[in-house]
C-alpha cells in the first residue's frame, strides 16, 4: 500500500518515553491507517523498548514496520529506516519527542501546495525539564511561508527531527555515522545544498523533550571527545568547505549557520570537570585549530551582529580573528558602542552584572561583577565613589568558557557594603555615562526588568510594569523569566531589601 508519509523513529533504551511518542503519530488527524507508514528501528536496546515496538506492530500490522539491528548509533539507525521508507514525504522523529495531532496533515498539505520547497519545518517547544519555545521561534512570528537561503540568512534550520521532507530532496543524502553530535546539522545543510528553499508551518508543533535526569545525547555531549573533534571537523568544517566549493564563496546563510553553533559553545556554563580528562594535548590543539580555521572564514560584521553574544564574547572573538591586534573604541553614546567605527547596541550587563543583594545585620551587601577591561567603570553609592572589596567568584556565579576553556573575559568580582539605613542609590558609570541604576525605593531596575513593591497592611503587593499582581503570580512570572534570562528580583519590606529565592520562589 502506498502511504503519504513515512515516519521513522530510531529506538534506543527509551521505554519510558516511547509510548508517548508513538501515540503522537497514531493520533494524527490525517488518518493514521490510511496515510502513515511508521518505521521503528531498534538500535540494540537493552530495556523493554522492543516489547513496546512489537505491541504496536501487532496492533497495526499494515502500518507499523519493526526492524532490529545491533547498536551502531542514531545515524546508521535513521539511514536504515530511510532505506525501508516508501512514502513521498519523510519525517524523522526522535523516540522521546512528540508532534501535535495536526502536524502531518498540515505539513503534507504545505508540500502538496508549494512544490518549490524541499521540506517544511514546525515550531519547536521544549517540555519536561524545560517548558519554553525554541530560541529560533522568531521565524514563525512573520507571515513568511517560503524561506530562501539567498535572502533569509538568519532562518537557520539545524535539526532533522519533526520536519517533513520530500524524498526527492533527500536523494542519496545520508546521516554521517562518524558525527555523533551535529549529524543533524550536516544532514540539513546537505539538503539545503540540494534545495535552498523550505517552508514554515506555524501550526505544526514538535515537542522536544529536555530530560529531567539529563540523559539525552545533547545533555551528555560535553564529556565526549567527538563533540570537540568530529563535530567541528566532520560537520562544521565540512559545511563551510563544501559551501565554498559549491558556490565559489561561502554564502552568508552558511556563515550564520556555523556562527550560531560556535556561539552555543561560547555560551556554555562552566563545566564540572577538567577538559584534559576528555582530550589529549594533541586533540586539544586540533580542536582549537579547527575553531580558529572557521573564524578565519568570517568577517567582523558576522561577529558584531550576533544577538545572543555579549559585548565581551564579541570582543574576544574579534581579538582571536585579528591575532589580538583588534582595537575597540572606548566610547559609549547612550546605548551604543563603536568597534572600529561600527556602532551597535550594548546591554547593561555587558558592563556590570549585579550578582546578589542581601541583608547582613545592619548592612545591605551588593555582590557585583564589573567588566572594566573595555570600559572605564566607576561605581557610586549614594552619589559617592564606592569602596569595592575584591572577592572570589563562587560556584553560584556564572562564568563562561572560551575556546581554550578558560574564562572568556576578565571579570572582576566585588563586594560593596552600605548601612541599610543610609542606602539611597547605587549607580554604575561607564566612561562617565550612567548605565545601571539601583535604588532603595520606587522602581528598582535590574537587567532592564522593572519591579517595585510595597507593603500594604499584611499583604505584599507586587507591581509588575504598573500592574498589580499577587505574590504567587509574581513568583510564577519570575520563574518563567528566569528560564530565559538570569534575573534577580529585589523587593522591599519594612525598609529592608530582599531577594527572591530562585529555586522555590520564597522571600528570604
Amino acid at each position: 500500500m502506498k502511504y503519504k508519509v513515512s515516519v521513522i523513529i530510531p529506538v534506543y533504551n527509551v521505554e519510558n518515553y516511547l509510548d508517548e511518542t508513538i501515540n503522537s503519530v497514531l493520533n494524527q488527524d490525517i488518518g493514521f491507517e490510511d496515510n502513515v507508514e511508521l518505521i521503528l528501528v531498534n538500535d540494540g536496546s537493552k530495556d523493554n523498548s522492543e516489547e513496546i515496538c512489537l505491541k504496536y506492530q501487532k496492533k497495526y500490522p499494515n502500518n507499523v514496520k519493526y526492524i532490529y539491528k545491533d547498536n551502531s548509533g542514531v545515524s546508521d539507525t535513521r539511514n536504515l529506516g530511510y532505506q525501508n521508507a516508501h512514502a513521498d514525504y519523510i519525517m524523522f522523529l526522535d523516540a522521546d519527542d512528540k508532534i501535535n495531532n495536526k502536524s502531518l496533515r498540515l505539513t503534507s498539505k504545505f508540500l502538496d501546495k508549494h512544490r518549490e520547497a524541499g521540506f517544511v519545518i514546525s515550531r519547536v517547544k521544549f517540555f519536561d525539564a524545560l517548558k519554553i519555545w525554541h530560541y529560533m521561534d522568531f521565524r514563525f512570528k512573520s507571515h513568511k511561508k517560503i524561506v530562501d537561503i539567498n535572502s533569509d540568512i538568519k532562518y537557520c534550520q539545524y535539526h532533522s527531527t519533526g520536519i517533513l521532507i520530500r524524498k526527492e530532496t533527500i536523494k542519496d543524502t545520508k546521516f554521517d555515522k562518524n558525527v555523533k553530535f551535529g549529524e543533524d546539522m550536516k544532514f540539513m545543510a546537505q539538503l539545503l545544498f540540494n534545495n535552498g528553499k523550505f517552508g514554515i508551518e506555524k501550526n505544526s508543533i514538535l515537542y522536544y523533550r529536555k530530560r529531567k535526569e539529563g540523559t539525552s545525547a545533547v545533555q551528555t555531549q560535553f564529556r565526549d571527545k567527538s563533540y570537540y573533534i568530529n563535530t567541528m571537523r566532520d560537520s562544521f568544517k565540512f559545511i563551510l568547505d563544501n559551501a565554498e566549493k559549491r558556490y565559489g564563496e561561502i554564502p552568508l546563510y552558511f556563515k550564520h549557520y556555523i556562527m550560531n553553533s560556535i556561539s552555543e559553545r561560547l555560551l556554555q556554563r562552566k563545566l564540572a570537570f577538567d577538559i584534559k580528562d576528555v582530550l589529549t594535548d594533541k586533540e586539544f590543539k586540533e580542536y582549537t585549530d579547527l575553531y580558529l580555521y572557521m573564524l578565519d572564514k568570517f568577517d567582523d560584521d558576522l561577529i558584531l551582529f550576533q544577538s545572543r553574544l555579549s559585548l565581551n564574547h564579541k570582543y574576544y572573538l574579534l581579538k582571536l580573528m585579528h591575532d589580538k591586534k583588534f582595537r575597540i573604541k572606548k566610547d559609549i553614546n547612550y546605548d551604543t558602542v563603536s568597534f572600529n567605527e561600527k556602532s551597535f547596541k550594548i546591554k547593561n550587563t555587558d558592563i556590570c552584572k549585579l550578582i546578589s543583594v542581601k541583608k547582613d545585620d545592619a548592612d545591605v551587601v551588593f555582590n557585583i561583577c564589573v567588566n572594566d577591561y573595555i570600559f572605564d567603570v566607576k561605581v557610586l553609592c549614594n552619589g559617592k565613589e564606592a569602596k569595592l572589596k575584591k572577592i572570589k567568584p563562587n560556584n553560584a556565579v556564572a562564568t563562561y568558557l572560551d575556546v581554550y576553556f578558560e574564562k572568556i573575559y576578565q571579570e572582576k568580582f566585588y563586594e560593596l557594603r552600605c548601612k541599610l539605613s543610609e542606602f539611597k542609590s547605587l549607580e554604575v558609570l561607564a566612561n562617565g555615562k550612567k548605565t545601571i541604576f539601583y535604588t532603595s525605593g520606587g522602581i528598582i531596575k535590574m537587567n532592564t526588568y522593572p519591579c517595585r513593591c510595597k507593603k500594604l497592611g499584611t499583604k505584599l503587593l507586587v507591581f509588575k510594569k504598573d500592574k498589580v499582581v499577587s505574590v504567587s503570580r509574581f513568583i510564577m512570572i519570575r520563574k518563567i523569566l528566569y528560564k530565559i534570562r538570569n534575573i534577580i528580583y529585589i523587593i522591599e519590606r519594612d525598609g529592608i531589601s530582599y531577594t527572591i529565592n530562585r529555586v522555590v520562589g520564597k522571600i528570604r
